[in-house]
C-alpha cells in the first residue's frame, strides 16, 4: 500500500515534492537507541509537539487549530494508548491529522540512529547534495520526452521540477527543440513537483512579456512574494502556438502550477483529470528530542487576480477525459485547431494534419460498425471490390491479394496488412446517405476516386 508524502532534503528550499513512499508502518524506522521508551508521558510529550509545531508553523492557522484540537482531545479519551510503538503512534497521528483536512505534504517520520542531523541554517549537507545530484541525473532533470507529433506539434513530458542550477541547461536545450513547432502539448500527467525555478522557466517561455503568474502567501517567513515570468529567456519564445496541458489525479504539488497558470491566463487548454490538489511549500521540521521529524506546509500560491490557490481542491481540466485518452485527445484538438487557423498552410503540411487527424480519432473513437453497417460499403468500384465475410469488410483489386480493411472512423478504413501504411479506404456518401464512391486516401495528400459499377 502507498500514500503521498514529501521527502525533500533542507527545511529552508522545500517546495513542492510528492512522492510515493510505502505507507507509514513499514515506513517509519523503528526506534534505536535515541528513542525513549513508548509511555504515556512520552506519548503526550509528542502529541503536544506536534500539535504546537502546526499551530505554530502551518500555513493555515485555522486549520492547523483544528488539527492541534483533535490530537489532543483524541489523546484525552485515550485512543492512542494502544500504541506501543513509535511509528504506530505517528501513522495514527497522520491519520488523525489528514481526517481534520486533507493535505498530501503534511507528514511525521520518526528519525532512527542512522537519519542524518538536521543541517546548521537549514541548508543541506555535502552527503544530501550528492544524493539529490545523482537522484536528479538518473532522472534526467525531470525531462521524460522532448518529441515532434504529427502535424509539427510538440511535446514535452514533465516529470519533476529539479534545483536551479541542475535544471537550466536541461530545460533549456529541450525548449530550444520545441522552438519551430506550430503546437505544443505539456504533459505533467506524472509530475510530483519539485522546485519553483524550472516552472518558472517553462511559463517565461509561453508569455511575450512578463507575467506574474502566481503570488506565494509564505506564514513562515510572515511574507507575501510576487512570481512572474522572465523578461529575459535564452531562446526563442513560444508566445503565439496554442498549448495544451495535460494532467491526471498524479499530477501533484509543483506540477499542478503549469495548469492552474496556463488556466487562470487563458494561454492554455487543459486536457485529462482534476489533479491532486496538493499546493502548499513545504519545510523539515525536527523535534530532536522525541526523534520526531514533521513535513510542514508553511506557505502557499495563490492566483493574483482571485487569491485562490489549488491546494486542496486541484486543477479541474477544461477537457475532463480519463487520463490515458489525454494526450491523444490533446492531438486531435491541435491538429484541428492548426487545420482551421492554417488554411492556407502548404499541402504537404495540410496532407499530414489530415492524415494524423484521422489516426487519432480513430484511436479515441475505435469504431465497431456491425456486419448490417459494413455492409453499406459493399460494391464493385471498377477494377475494385469490397464484400462482407465473418463478420470483416473484404478489398480486392483484380490481380492483387484480397486484403482485410480494419474500421477507423465512420466511412473510413485502414488495411490490417502493415505493408499498405500509407493508403486508406474513404467512403463517400450522397444525400440521401448511401455510398456513392470509394476513395483511396493517401498519406501524402493524394486521391483517387472510384463510382460504383454494375457487376
Amino acid at each position: 500500500m502507498y500514500r503521498f508524502c514529501r521527502t525533500v532534503s533542507a527545511s529552508s528550499v522545500l517546495v513542492w515534492l510528492v512522492v510515493l513512499v510505502p505507507a507509514a508502518s513499514t515506513a517509519l524506522a523503528a526506534p534505536g537507541s535515541g528513542s525513549p521508551p513508548l509511555t504515556d508521558e512520552v506519548r503526550w510529550a509528542i502529541v503536544d509537539a506536534v500539535a504546537g509545531r502546526l499551530v505554530d508553523e502551518y500555513v493555515y492557522p485555522d486549520v492547523a487549530g483544528a488539527m492541534a484540537a483533535r490530537l489532543r482531545e483524541r489523546f484525552s479519551k485515550g485512543a492512542y494508548e494502544s500504541h506501543t510503538a513509535h511509528g504506530d503512534l505517528l501513522e495514527a497521528l497522520a491519520e488523525d491529522l489528514q481526517f481534520v483536512q486533507r493535505d498530501p505534504h503534511l507528514g511525521l517520520r520518526l528519525l532512527d540512529d542512522n537519519s542524518p542531523p538536521p543541517s546548521e541554517g537549514g541548508e543541506m549537507s555535502a552527503e544530501q547534495a550528492a544524493f539529490w545530484k545523482e537522484f536528479y541525473d538518473y532522472e534526467n532533470y525531470g525531462i521524460y520526452q522532448v518529441s515532434r507529433m504529427e502535424g509539427n506539434i510538440g511535446r514535452i513530458d514533465l516529470r519533476l521540477w529539479p534545483s536551479e542550477e541542475l535544471a537550466a541547461g536541461p530545460l533549456i536545450a529541450a525548449l530550444e527543440l520545441l522552438k519551430g513547432v506550430d503546437a505544443l502539448i505539456v504533459d505533467v500527467r506524472r509530475h510530483l513537483g519539485g522546485r519553483a525555478y524550472p516552472a518558472q522557466m517553462v511559463l517565461s517561455y509561453l508569455f511575450e512579456e512578463p507575467t506574474h503568474f502566481a503570488t506565494t502567501i509564505d506564514r513562515q517567513k510572515g511574507i507575501t512574494r510576487e512570481q512572474w515570468t522572465f523578461g529575459i529567456i535564452p531562446g526563442a519564445r513560444l508566445t503565439e502556438i496554442p498549448v495544451f496541458v495535460l494532467t491526471s489525479w498524479e499530477t501533484a504539488s509543483g506540477g499542478e502550477l503549469l495548469p492552474f497558470v496556463l488556466q487562470n491566463t487563458g494561454r492554455g487548454t487543459i486536457i485529462g483529470e482534476t489533479t491532486r490538489g496538493a499546493g502548499s511549500r513545504t519545510h523539515r521540521s525536527t523535534i530532536e528530542g522525541l526523534r520526531v521529524e514533521m513535513y510542514i506546509p508553511h506557505a502557499v500560491d495563490v492566483d493574483p487576480e482571485t487569491g485562490e490557490g489549488w491546494d486542496g481542491v486541484g486543477v479541474t481540466p477544461d477537457v475532463e477525459v480519463p487520463a490515458a485518452e489525454a494526450l491523444a485527445t490533446a492531438h486531435v484538438m491541435a491538429l484541428e485547431a492548426l487545420l482551421e487557423q492554417a488554411a492556407d498552410a502548404p499541402a504537404y503540411q495540410t496532407a499530414e494534419r489530415k492524415w494524423a487527424l484521422v489516426g487519432k480519432r480513430a484511436e479515441l473513437e475505435q469504431a465497431t460498425p456491425s456486419e448490417a453497417e459494413l455492409r453499406e460499403y459493399t460494391g464493385t468500384f471498377g477494377e475494385r471490390r469490397t464484400w462482407v465475410g465473418d463478420g470483416v469488410l473484404h478489398y480486392w483489386r483484380a490481380g492483387q491479394d484480397e486484403q482485410h480493411l480494419v474500421p477507423m472512423i465512420p466511412d473510413w478504413f485502414e488495411f490490417e496488412s502493415a505493408e499498405l501504411y500509407y493508403v486508406r479506404l474513404r467512403f463517400d456518401r450522397d444525400e440521401a446517405g448511401a455510398v456513392r464512391r470509394l476513395v483511396l486516401c493517401y498519406d501524402n495528400g493524394k486521391e483517387e476516386t472510384f463510382a460504383p459499377t454494375n457487376g
